[in-house]
């Protein structure tokens, strides 16, 4: 087989003209010298021109590509310094009613004070004799000396309750986080023979890490959330995860950077995933989503670069923001029936991902949601055509079969890429 002296592109036998740049190869009529000079005048120039035109396309590829990246770190940005807004709102709104009823309530004990001060002063005045003047203020005076003490005395104590009260479960979060300190610290030290697990409560949530430290399981009802995953301190030698049936949510950022997570078990019950769950979880390989989830936040997945397989349920209707973006590894995806939203940047550099299949249900597709899947070959749709955005398939060369029933087809170049629409019956 020959090559393009252009591009460098294998020709097939007889064939006189380069599929990939256009070029005329086959000039055997000419002599030895008449095809030298024919390079020299007529292909240098050529080649010369083609570099340029290539080494512009890849830079203006390369310069759109990081205008998209920044303008997606952006908005991750500015949700989350939105997120931490609200939370540094809700938390001085609280602060300010809880001061507001502490002010409240020691007004209240003040007047049943005086009140109670009072009646005592107008029922000793009627049995007592009558004094003198001077008499009967020197013994105004001795019954009074004790009522600026037991003000006092009063505010102590319904400031030091309240205190109490409001410090109890910022002391009840600490004793939890002890109590698994000291329960680690009698393990290692005690030589008689122990558990195979240590086990930590929070809320109604238990988890349970095994003898040799890889398998990490949760039990109870109620959310897994980063707080409570912060506490295991041996979290970076764990390489699976088990959450058991009556866990219904994981929060947000529960599991990120967890680097060493190979797999995960999701049970039944499981209805929520939060953002970035499972962010810049590098070796997490396999996973499978219950079919009680309907949404997958923003990159939950992302950037876990060694995920090969991944089964969604039936019951999922949006995939939201990046969320596997980066996900590398990544060949084949089967999006249920069902599926309803596509968000921007989803299979973002997604690099091995060959062959997609969209549902009839599906309704939008975000923009960048394909962009430099680089070996993307097929995409199926079984439906009508989607809202489709700006982008989704940038840089994508791929055959899309669709419906004979559509009535218009994309352009080759439309979303960015270079698609070849084949219709199917």
């Amino acid at each position: 087989m020959e090559q393009c002296i252009i591009c460098g592109t294998l020709l097939r036998e007889n064939e006189t003209v380069c599929p990939q740049c256009g070029f005329v190869t086959g000039l055997s009529f000419l002599s030895e010298k008449q095809y030298e000079s024919w390079l020299r005048e007529a292909v240098e120039p050529y080649r010369r021109e083609y570099g340029q035109k290539r080494d512009r396309l890849l830079a203006e590829q390369q310069q759109k590509h990081q205008q998209e990246m920044e303008a997606l770190q952006q908005e991750y940005q500015n949700k989350m310094e939105e997120l931490q807004r609200k939370q540094k709102e809700d938390i001085e709104k609280l602060e300010r009613e809880q001061q507001q009823r502490l002010a409240e309530e020691l007004q209240r004990q003040k007047e049943e004070i005086l009140h109670d001060r009072d009646e005592k002063s107008s029922a000793a005045e009627i049995q007592e004799k009558p004094l003198n003047k001077s008499e009967e203020i020197s013994a105004e005076r001795k019954k009074k000396w004790w009522i600026p003490f037991a003000g006092v005395l009063v505010a102590v104590v319904v400031v030091g309750g309240i205190t109490v009260a409001m410090n109890l479960n910022k002391a009840t979060g600490d004793l939890t986080s002890i109590q698994g300190r000291d329960l680690l610290e009698e393990t290692s030290s005690t030589k008689e023979e122990q558990s195979s697990t240590t086990e930590e409560m929070s809320g109604t949530v238990s988890w349970a890490v095994s003898e040799d430290g890889k398998t990490l399981t949760f039990s109870g009802t109620g959310s897994i959330d980063q707080d409570l995953v912060d506490t295991i301190h041996a979290m970076e030698m764990v390489e699976t995860i088990v959450i058991e049936n009556g866990i219904s949510e994981i929060g947000f950022s529960a599991f990120y950077n967890c680097e060493s997570l190979e797999s995960i078990t999701l049970p039944d019950s499981l209805q929520s995933i939060g953002d970035r769950a499972f962010f810049n979880c590098k070796n997490l390989k396999e996973i499978a989503l219950p079919d009680s989830l309907q949404k997958i936040g923003n990159a939950t997945f992302h950037n876990c670069e060694r995920l090969e397989r991944i089964v969604l349920p039936n019951s999922l209707l949006t995939i939201e923001y990046s969320a596997f973006g980066y996900c590398e590894s990544l060949k084949s995806i089967i999006l249920p029936d069902g599926l309803q939203h596509i968000g921007s940047g989803v299979f973002y550099n997604c690099t091995n991902l060959e062959k997609v299949m969209l549902p009839d249900s599906l309704q939008s597709i975000g923009n960048s949601s394909f962009s430099y899947c680089s070996r993307l070959e097929t995409i199926t749709f079984d439906g009508e055509l989607p809202e489709i955005g700006d982008s989704a398939f940038y840089y994508v060369t791929a055959t899309v079969h669709y419906p004979s029933s559509w009535k218009t087809v994309p352009a080759s170049d439309a979303y960015g890429g270079n698609l070849t629409w084949v219709p199917q019956d």
